[in-house]
């Protein structure tokens, strides 16, 4: 997430020529800095990206799934996951039988102990659900996010947690 710094579409060509450039598959959720809809628009051809609703996708691998969650509030620092997100991962979580799990948000949900970016967090109850979902996942389970702008590497409730910088204003 917060592949832009406000959401427009030219950022989001100015991006995607950057990631292309790379010549590796990419796949993104939106942060609090992205909009949904020029985000879904400049994302359109891509195999991972709904045609509407959350931005949320899944990628298997041979012993990974990777499922990415959209919680974005327009207009907000903060985040949320709506029910239609947290259907899609419970699906996600039931359809796969790899051994490890990686969940992608943006927010954290959880604090890290920076007052201004806490207040910003993926707020509760989603937070604390997200949490309690993958808890009681018996596999191996990891959280990936950003929101911070730092790396923080850390275990909450027994679930391994990084989060990276963005690309925005990092």
């Amino acid at each position: 997430g917060d592949l832009t710094d406000s959401g427009h579409e030219n950022e989001y060509e100015f991006f995607k020529d950057i990631v292309v450039s790379l010549d590796r598959p990419y796949f993104a959720i939106p942060g609090n800095h992205d909009r949904r809809e020029p985000f879904r628009k400049a994302f359109a051809e891509t195999e991972w990206m709904p045609k509407s609703g959350p931005i949320n996708w899944a990628l298997p691998f041979e012993e990974l799934v990777i499922i990415g969650l959209d919680c974005l509030v327009e207009g907000e620092p903060f985040g949320r996951l709506n029910q239609e997100s947290f259907d899609f991962l419970h699906h996600q979580l039931n359809q796969f039988s790899q051994e490890v799990i990686v969940v992608a948000v943006h927010h954290p949900p959880f604090q890290v102990g920076i007052h201004h970016m806490d207040i910003q967090r993926m707020m509760d109850p989603e937070g604390e659900k997200l949490l309690s979902v993958l808890r009681r996942d018996q596999r191996q389970v990891s959280i990936i996010c950003g929101h911070i702008h730092r790396s923080i590497f850390s275990t909450v409730k027994g679930i391994n947690c990084i989060v990276a910088p963005a690309p925005a204003h990092a």
